[in-house]
Order: C-alpha cells, then structure tokens, then sequence
C-alpha cells in the first residue's frame, strides 16, 4: 500500500499494489525530480469517516513482514549488510525477501505474504512474533525492534531520504524473491513457539482481567502491550516523563510474551531506550531490565505450576499490571487511545464497540428513538381516526384492529 499524501491529493490516499505490479510501482516512482520522504506501507488499512488511519486496530489486512536494519549506526555499510544477508540465505538460516530497499543509511528487507491474511487477533500476533524473532537474528546488523509494529512504514524506493544530521541520499530497491510466502513458511525460520511444557493445557490459560475467556491469553496479552508502548513511544516522538517505569514495563511485558532470553530482552530494551529524547544510564537500564525479567520468570513459573490461573497465586508475588494503572502511570490520553490495541480504558473500549455494532448496521440511539417517536404517531393517528369511525368501540375491539395488544392501546 502506498500512501501518497504528499504527491497529488490533499488528503492521505491509499494505492494497493499486488507483487507481480511491483515492477510498475517502482518504475512510477522513478523519475528525473524525485520525491522526498515519501513512505511504503507495509499492511492494508481501514478507512474511517472518508480517512486512512493507519493504526493497529484499524487493519484491513496484513499484506508484508518487515524488518529495518540500521547497519550504519554499527558501522556498515548497506553493501557489506546485502554481503552478509546472502550469507545467512544461502546457509538457510533466513529467508529470502521479496524486496530488498536500500534507504541511503540502512537496509529494509520486506516478506511478501501470500494473498495477504486476515487481521484476526491469531494472525496479528503470529506476524508480530515472526517479526520480532527474525529482528533478533539480525541485531548483528543493526536490527531494529522500534520497527517490530503493523503500522509501521518504510522508504518508498526512487524517492529522497532527507534527515536531519544525515546527507540526503536516494532510495534504491531490489527484487530477490519472487515467490510469496506463507506465514507458516516464515515459521520455519523462527525458533518454534512453546508458551507451555503440555500443549493440550493451551486451552486453559485464563486471559486478564477485562477480556472474555478464550480471547487473548496471558502471553499474546503481553505481546500485544509490549507493542503498545513501542507505538506510545513513536506518538510522543520519544518525550516520556516516567521512562524507567515504562522501561520495566515493557520488559517484562516482553519476557512473558515471547520466548526471549535475559540478553535478548536487554538488547530489545536498548533498542527502546535509545528512542527516547533523553537516554537512560546503562547501569540503570541493566538493573531495571534484570529485575522485570527475573520477577515476570518468576511470575510465569508460578502461574504455570496454578494450572495457568491467576486465583490463588500467592499475594506478594509480582503480577502483571493492570491496565489502568500503565494509563495512569503514563497518563495516556483519550486521543493516543486511539493509535493503541490494549492500553486503552473503558470510554476508548466501549467507543470500539459501538463503532464495531455501527458496521454491523445497528442503529445509533437517536435513530432507534427518532423511529420509535414516528413509530407512536403514526400509531396514534389511526387509533384517532379508528375511534372517529367507530366512537363505541371498546379498547380491546380497537386493538384487535390496529394488531396489537389492549394494554398497548392504554399506553397510547
């Protein structure tokens, strides 16, 4: 999908491209004067009110995996990152992209889904974790788990990349793969998912406080926070007041919703920490993540030994926290609700389900009470006219004729 806001239309634009017109979508961009900062999305979204709002609730389908690899901040150059990417291919330790961009500092590798997939809960949190576990196979080159959301964009090729800071320089692509994938092929090429030591115990992990049994479970839950507070962090352009608290949070949402070592989660916390304005102390950093990950492994051990319940664990173990107290903790608004998947509060949840119930063709209450009002007129203006005709008519004669009960003609 291609959002040409800043092209030719006043107004964000959707342009939805199959694979096999990649080739045309990348000789329209190619031109003497070419555009600047001009972006690709990688997955398909819904229109709301006459606007594309690119957020992860708003997902029409999920079209590319993508991972951004900032081989520069490490010292490489985007040719010896491709050097090395063929490498890890050809030994079948990665698969192989589509779509390679060059975006002037760093390298994009984008996977194709095959057909595009529905964003069903399932699906939205299966692509997240082959996402996330394909980024930590590459933190070598510069891997970046900023970029591990459903919303994010990339450099649309042939377009300029100006930055502050950095020179501009042109983004360039190239076409590796033209198969698509399927998202269990993907699966192949991550390490295989094992929340629980017994498989046929999936069924019974209680999900928390504020969803229906059988929804989300405890880890998908947690994945699904983990990448809320990345998209916090995006929306405030990295300005957060409590960023020790949030650094916490977000390791050990991270620990319980994936399978990630101590190092691992460490490297993803960094990765956090350097897009606030203002970085943390490492010997702080360490300590905070340390402390979420052996507290969250503590947690899950315990949690697994209740049979996967949360009554009756034991009341000075460290839990997850509630949602409203992440909200209150980081005074997140009404209006960054709206850009988030579950740090939302009851006005935002009840706003969703009442725009799902409007898509579903249930009237508003003005209209239900507008055509109720009509409804009673109507009603009463021939029960006026029925008595007009026969004025001896007992009440439950009348309702025999207007087809309806004695007790609604009293009413009226």
């Amino acid at each position: 999908t291609l959002d040409l806001s800043r092209i030719a239309y006043n107004e964000p634009k959707q342009f939805f491209w199959t694979y096999e017109s990649l080739g045309k979508l990348l000789s329209l961009t190619e031109r003497e004067k070419p555009y600047t900062n001009v972006y690709l999305s990688l997955n398909a979204f819904c229109e709301v009110n006459g606007q594309m709002k690119r957020s992860a609730n708003n997902l029409a389908q999920i079209r590319n995996v993508g991972i951004d690899l900032d081989c520069y901040k490490l010292g490489i150059s985007p040719d010896q990152c491709k050097e090395e990417l063929f490498k890890l291919i050809a030994h079948s330790k990665l698969p192989n992209p589509n779509l390679v961009i060059n975006s002037g500092n760093g390298v994009q590798l984008i996977y194709s889904i095959q057909g595009g997939a529905a964003p069903t809960n399932e699906i939205k949190w299966l692509t997240m974790y082959i996402t996330r576990e394909l980024t930590g196979q590459l933190i070598d080159l510069g891997a970046d788990y900023q970029t591990c959301t459903l919303e994010r964009v990339f450099r649309l090729p042939y377009t300029l990349n100006k930055k502050e800071g950095y020179p501009t320089k042109l983004v360039t692509a190239e076409i590796w793969n033209r198969r698509e994938w399927h998202l269990n092929e993907l699966m192949d090429y991550v390490k295989p998912y094992k929340p629980m030591k017994k498989r046929s115990k999936l069924r019974t992990v209680t999900p928390l406080k504020g969803y229906k049994k059988g929804t989300r479970t405890l880890t998908q839950m947690n994945m699904a926070r983990a990448n809320d507070i990345l998209n916090l962090v995006h929306i405030r352009n990295g300005e957060i007041e409590n960023r020790n608290i949030l650094t916490y949070d977000y390791a050990f949402a991270l620990t319980l919703g994936s399978d990630m070592s101590h190092l691992e989660v460490l490297t993803a916390t960094f990765q956090l920490d350097i897009s606030f304005t203002s970085s943390q102390k490492k010997n702080v950093l360490k300590t905070t993540v340390k402390s979420a990950y052996e507290r969250a492994t503590k947690f899950w051990r315990a949690y697994e030994e209740n049979n996967y319940s949360m009554r009756g664990l034991d009341s000075n173990l460290v839990k997850p926290k509630q949602t409203r107290t992440i909200i209150r903790q980081q005074a997140i608004t009404a209006a960054e609700m709206e850009f988030l998947e579950v740090l939302i509060g009851k006005e935002e949840k009840e706003r969703r389900r009442t725009d799902k119930r409007r898509d579903q063709g249930q009237k508003s209450m003005e209209q239900y009470n507008a055509e109720r009002a009509q409804k009673v007129n109507s009603n009463l203006e021939k029960l006026r006219k029925l008595k007009e005709k026969y004025p001896k008519a007992s009440q439950r004669k009348l309702a025999e004729m207007m087809g309806v009960s004695k007790s609604y003609i009293n009413k009226l």
